[in-house]
């Protein structure tokens, strides 16, 4: 038996791999960084260095926040002010973007609360010449989106080496029956701690959504054909079960891309149409409308559709909620933690109770225990998955 969990709790055991971090130019801006597990001490207080890729961290302050107690904190911390615009403060340092981000974390504090931090740009620059004020003007974004994209840059290396891919939860009948596979994107050929979520909200910093569902697409087709290869029966639908993929909001975006991908990747690989199914997590179900798009061009290809997973989306926390999402969406599946994770301890039954009337089945994630198992079955759930498997 393997163990897995749902996209937003699981980790691959053991010590994250160390990542080299890399300050490379794009328009002088900083564009990789270290993997979030490993953060490497950068003391603000420590003095500058200029040995090997040093860059000048950028801070700008409103004019009302200039007499502010974070612009003394910032000027502490060796940031100067610059003689023609004092708005802007400057830094010369050698730093690992994962720890800027990480101790500017710290040094801020919650940039939402903090109202000089929450109104203040940021940016981080490359070379050993002090930047123009042009330069510097066209790289500044808000702070608190800036330290996000920061903190997602841990993504890169293992993009560019292709090291983002799936990993396989079995699905079960609640009658014990295999039901497919269930491709959760991870950082593979390496052990990690980045759970899907870290990975996927990492990738929508980043604008690469799209790419990180099709490195996981592909990679799922792989495995589960060549799984398929090892049972005795040859690899036909029935050996084989389903596989259920999950897509971003940019991949739903563009139904047409999404389709020709799963045709081709399909033929190359010897899996049906039909063996496919497609969810949307919780955080994509946001845009509902555009969901109802991408579902709409799959359901006529012959692809079952499933929605829910991941962490819950402030919309859909009530069982009446998701039992109309279901409805609106037409989803032949519909995800929901049997411990009631995230939503409360009714939310689950209730969604059970609702499904024999509302067409959807319910797939009942999470699954710890036989106990579970059998609860789940009585509440009126169709799949499960889980630790337990």
């Amino acid at each position: 038996m393997t163990t897995s969990s749902e996209p937003d709790d699981d980790s691959l055991a053991g010590p994250s791999p160390a990542v080299e971090p890399s300050l490379t130019e794009s328009g002088r801006a900083l564009s990789d960084g270290g993997h979030p597990d490993a953060m490497h001490a950068f003391d603000l207080q420590g003095s500058d260095t200029a040995d090997e890729n040093p860059v000048w961290i950028v801070i700008e302050l409103s004019e009302e926040a200039l007499d502010s107690t974070f612009a003394e904190r910032i000027t502490r911390a060796g940031f100067k002010s610059q003689p023609h615009h004092p708005s802007i403060f400057l830094r010369h340092s050698e730093v690992d973007p994962g720890a800027l981000a990480h101790m500017m974390d710290n040094f801020v504090g919650r940039v939402s609360s903090n109202a000089a931090a929450s109104s203040a740009k940021m940016t981080v620059l490359s070379g050993l010449g002090e930047p123009s004020l042009t330069e510097i003007l066209t790289q500044l974004e808000p702070m608190q989106q800036f330290l996000a994209r920061l903190k997602s840059q841990w993504l890169m290396p293992f993009i560019v080496a292709r090291r983002v891919g799936a990993t396989f939860q079995p699905v079960f009948t609640v009658d014990g029956l295999r039901f497919g596979q269930d491709a959760l994107v991870r950082v593979i050929a390496g052990r990690s701690s980045a759970t899907a979520t870290d990975i996927l909200e990492a990738a929508a910093q980043l604008d690469l959504s799209s790419l990180v569902d099709r490195l996981a697409r592909v990679d799922a087709f792989t495995r589960f054909s060549n799984a398929s290869q090892t049972e005795e029966s040859g690899p036909t639908t029935e050996a084989r079960g389903r596989l259920i993929l999950h897509a971003s909001a940019a991949t739903l975006n563009s139904p047409a891309a999404l389709i020709a991908s799963l045709v081709e990747l399909g033929r190359s690989h010897g899996v049906a149409i039909e063996q496919l199914v497609v969810n949307a997590p919780w955080t994509v179900c946001g845009e509902a409308t555009l969901v109802a798009k991408g579902f709409y061009e799959l359901r006529r290809l012959g692809i079952e559709l499933s929605i829910g997973g991941g962490p819950p989306h402030a919309d859909f926390m009530t069982s009446k909620a998701i039992t109309n999402l279901g409805i609106e969406l037409d989803a032949d599946f519909v995800r929901v933690p049997a411990d009631g994770e995230g939503f409360g301890p009714d939310v689950f039954e209730q969604v059970c109770a609702a499904s024999p009337d509302r067409r959807f089945r319910v797939h009942a994630t999470r699954i710890e225990s036989a106990g579970a198992a059998l609860a789940a079955k009585r509440a009126g759930a169709a799949l499960i998955s889980g630790f337990l498997f």
